[in-house]
């Protein structure tokens, strides 16, 4: 084994270990939230979050589309391959003490569809929590997916990924969340980015074009027109609330809106990816979301409560 393969895996492996610890530390921040914030099946919580969570949740199956933008970082490494990873595994692991984004089993029909069956609280089965997890990277390195050998392969498997996005929107998924990049309003993106000469991004053209948004602005809009509009988006990518937030909302008024106010790293927004998931499959209400997202101070949310 080459010194450099053996550097390549190691460093692989460190990055994957990074994610796990990620998403283990929003867990145990996550369990003791859940020890003290109000649920909406709580007796006292407030009519608001009970209606929100009633609209959420009055269907037998939960559609949710945990989506994963091309995680190119200013080395080789593409993040959205190892956090898929991560949250594949997290989301499968048992389910401790207080926690919710977990206990999921892989589904017989696609490997990357996670189900549950759900509980209310007489202890009666009444629904089913569908995670369809899906990425934007071949492989783990970004110099490997623009190679003459892969460019073609991660063309495709990127365009595809892209393609379930846009599908999952336009069909009334209810529960929609991008953690990835906002390409300065173009995203959301799953392809290695358009970069210029010098093969730096190339911003100018993804704020002039804006291909990410306005494909999901119209398949938000053939959700809408078919009386089954998404019921929640998580737009986690770098100012997001500055980028998206107006012309979502002309779209989908009714929806609930999670954001980033501010430039945001990829572990940031990996961690915001897993608290929305925990917040709502855990029902929670106004105070619980204060203490899941404020605690980092990048994270809004909108029209929720």
């Amino acid at each position: 084994m080459s010194l450099f393969f053996t550097w390549a895996v190691c460093s692989m492996a460190m990055a994957q270990n990074t994610f796990d610890h990620l998403i283990d530390q929003e867990k145990d921040l996550l369990s003791r939230i859940n020890q003290t914030s109000i649920r909406s099946t709580d007796k006292y919580a407030p009519s608001s979050c009970k209606r929100k969570y009633k609209d959420l949740f009055s269907k037998r199956k939960v559609r949710i589309l945990l989506a994963l933008g091309y995680g190119d970082s200013g080395s080789d490494t593409v993040l959205d391959y190892l956090s898929h990873s991560a949250f594949k595994r997290k989301l499968t692991e048992p389910c401790g003490a207080d926690n919710y984004s977990c206990g999921f089993r892989v589904s017989k029909r696609e490997p990357d569809l996670l189900i549950k069956s759900e509980s209310d609280p007489t202890g009666e089965n009444n629904h089913l929590i569908e995670i369809k997890l899906i990425r934007g990277a071949y492989t783990y390195s970004d110099s490997k997916n623009v190679s003459k050998e892969v460019i073609e392969t991660q063309k495709a498997f990127c365009e595809a990924t892209t393609i379930k996005f846009f599908t999952e929107i336009a069909s009334g998924t209810d529960v929609i969340i991008y953690s990835g990049h906002s390409r300065n309003g173009g995203g959301p993106d799953f392809c290695p980015p358009n970069r210029k000469a010098d093969h730096h991004v190339n911003y100018s053209w993804y704020e002039k074009n804006r291909p990410g948004m306005q494909t999901m602005l119209s398949s938000m809009k053939m959700a809408v027109n078919a009386g089954n509009p998404n019921k929640v988006i998580a737009m986690l990518s770098c100012s997001s609330q500055k980028h998206f937030y107006k012309d979502l909302m002309k779209v989908n008024p009714k929806a609930g809106y999670l954001l980033t106010k501010r430039l945001a790293t990829f572990a940031e927004v990996t961690r915001d990816a897993y608290a929305t998931l925990d917040s709502l499959l855990s029902q929670r209400c106004e105070d619980g979301f204060n203490m899941s997202f404020d605690e980092r101070g990048a994270t809004s949310w909108k029209n929720m409560f």
